[in-house]
């Protein structure tokens, strides 16, 4: 089969990861698969043809059985450039997002009505569209119907051999000191909710918080450390690439999401066997049962200083989380769910 992938940039993101995984699985089974993308923007490394194109250039699509889109960039791509005839070849795509709810997010209310109905209109012309969970199958299925959605989950393939620089490693050993460590590896924005944790730590006194990532919210997250006097228990690191290697370090891993397409970063921590706690999200409470992954409410914040505690009294959740894994989320699983799907046009 050849499979062509369309993606905004290389950039070392959640949807673009997950591409990644999805070629590595499909070439492992003996698959062709090529990457387009827009932005020259590399952090990723494919082990596949890439091509870098501009939204006015067109793809031969006659030379693959499959093209997936992923973003709103390339949904737009196909809803201009896919040819009317040649019904062999699969149009899809995957829904990485909620869509109205993640651009409020990001953006504000009114460019999420505006863009989100745009989406909406370019996504409807490819042949099916994969959401990441059946909590995101209901969601779409108020534009959709069944004949065109269905749901995959994602997953994660680790190179759990790759380790911190020892120049890492001491910063994270001194910073950690006798207190137990909480971490974070995200992008730095309002979506996902650090600030809730922040919040909790004043009442969490042996407790040290390390975030791995940047964004536009680290400065109003550093204000809030100070302004509530635990800057010296929060440890912002910035960007780091296989940001995954620092959950050996950790105690604890949280994800306070306040809306997630997905939750990659869980599948991480189950694999490294990390106890977590994370925001009630739908989503996250169809991955993972409350006796694998210790859950607060996002509609009583304070509710996370408890969840904390729990997760870290109970250290059964982690090796029930990493049991969950393997049985529901490897990468075997994930390109038989695909292959599944890609051939429901042949």
């Amino acid at each position: 089969m050849h499979i062509a992938h369309i993606v905004p940039s290389l950039a070392n993101k959640g949807p673009i990861i997950v591409v990644m995984e999805l070629v590595a699985s499909f070439i492992g089974h003996g698959h062709n698969c090529t990457v387009f993308y827009f932005d020259d923007k590399i952090e990723l490394s494919f082990n596949c043809p890439i091509k870098r194109i501009s939204k006015y250039e067109k793809i031969d699509f006659s030379k693959f059985d499959v093209v997936h889109s992923h973003g709103i960039r390339p949904d737009r791509y196909i809803f201009k450039y896919r040819p009317k005839e040649n019904p062999k070849i699969l149009f899809v795509s995957t829904l990485h997002n909620n869509i109205f709810i993640d651009l409020k997010y990001e953006y504000s209310r009114s460019i999420a009505a505006v863009f989100g109905r745009l989406w909406l209109k370019w996504i409807s012309r490819h042949d099916i569209l994969i959401a990441l969970s059946k909590d995101a199958t209901n969601y779409y299925s108020k534009w959709f119907s069944q004949n065109k959605l269905v749901y995959a989950y994602n997953t994660r393939n680790l190179d759990i051999t790759q380790k911190l620089s020892e120049e890492d490693l001491k910063v994270i050993v001194a910073f950690k000191g006798t207190s137990f460590l909480i971490g974070v590896n995200s992008m730095l924005t309002a979506r996902k909710g650090i600030d809730i944790l922040i919040r909790a730590l004043p009442s969490l006194m042996d407790y040290k918080l390390v975030i791995v990532g940047e964004g536009k919210s680290r400065k109003s997250l550093q204000k809030l450390s100070k302004n509530l006097k635990v800057e010296n228990r929060c440890l912002f690191v910035g960007y780091k690439p296989n940001a995954y290697r620092y959950m050996a370090h950790y105690d604890l891993y949280a994800m306070p999401s306040l809306s997630e397409g997905f939750g990659l970063v869980l599948l991480e921590a189950a694999i490294y066997n990390v106890p977590t706690v994370a925001s009630n999200l739908p989503v996250f409470m169809e991955l993972f049962s409350p006796n694998e992954v210790s859950f607060f409410a996002l509609e009583n914040p304070n509710s996370i200083i408890q969840a904390i505690i729990d997760a870290t009294s109970n250290l059964t959740m982690a090796n029930k989380m990493n049991q969950k894994f393997h049985t529901s989320y490897s990468p075997e699983l994930q390109y038989n769910q695909y292959l599944n799907i890609y051939n429901k046009k042949f």
